[in-house]
C-alpha cells in the first residue's frame, strides 16, 4: 500500500462523478484527485463483479486529451470536471 498516495486522497481535494445512462442497475464514474484521474465501472448486479477500474489517467492527460479510449464522456461533463480541476487543483498538483 502506498501510505503516501492514500493520505494524499483522504486530506486532499477529491470529486467524484457517477452516471448511469439510464441503467439502474449499473454506473459509470471518475473520480479525481491530486494524484490523478481514476475511471470506473460498477454494477450492483452479483453476476457483473461490483466495481472494475477501467483506467487511471493524469489530470494533465486529461485536460490535454480528454477521457481515456473506450470512456468517453460528453463535452458538458468534461468540461465540469475540468473546471473543478481549475478551481480545486493548484498547478503543481496537476503537473
Amino acid at each position: 500500500m502506498d501510505r503516501d498516495a492514500l493520505k494524499r486522497w483522504l486530506t486532499g481535494p477529491s470529486k467524484t462523478w457517477r452516471w448511469n445512462d439510464g441503467d439502474r442497475e449499473r454506473y459509470r464514474g471518475v473520480e479525481v484527485t491530486a494524484d490523478g484521474l481514476r475511471w470506473f465501472r460498477w454494477s450492483h448486479m452479483p453476476e457483473d463483479g461490483g466495481p472494475e477500474e477501467v483506467a487511471t489517467q493524469t489530470v494533465d492527460a486529461f485536460l490535454t486529451s480528454g477521457a481515456p479510449a473506450g470512456f468517453e464522456i460528453d463535452p458538458a461533463r468534461t468540461q465540469e470536471i475540468s473546471d473543478w480541476i481549475a478551481a480545486n487543483l493548484e498547478p503543481s498538483e496537476s503537473a
